[in-house]
């Protein structure tokens, strides 16, 4: 994505708000909220509803908030120059990547 033009932050960010959707329809579905009516909440397209709902379910509330810092390091990293945009997504990726939460369970 980076080679076509789309930034860093671009990327943190939309990572960012689907990881915010999940982490609500994670709550919701705690609450006892039917799944289907999380899904309207969040707006979530019918076709993609029920593998997002395994998502959400698949997720701890400590798997989403190292998600989140791990998403703020990256922002961070790019906006103060800590690191070039190039690898601070790379590494942003491997990280999801490799812990137990991995997006291979997204």
């Amino acid at each position: 994505f980076l080679t076509e033009g789309i930034r860093g932050f671009e990327i943190v960010g939309v990572l960012a708000g689907q990881f915010e959707r999940l982490r609500k329809a994670h709550e919701l579905l705690e609450e006892g909220v039917p799944a289907a009516q999380a899904g309207t909440e969040l707006k979530v397209n019918s076709f993609f509803l029920e593998k997002f709902i395994a998502q959400a379910k698949s997720l701890s509330r400590f798997d989403l908030q190292k998600v989140f810092q791990e998403l703020l390091l990256c922002d961070e990293s790019i906006k103060t120059g800590a690191l070039s945009e190039t690898l601070a997504v790379e590494r942003l990726v491997l990280s999801l990547c490799l812990e137990e939460y991995a997006v291979s369970r997204l």
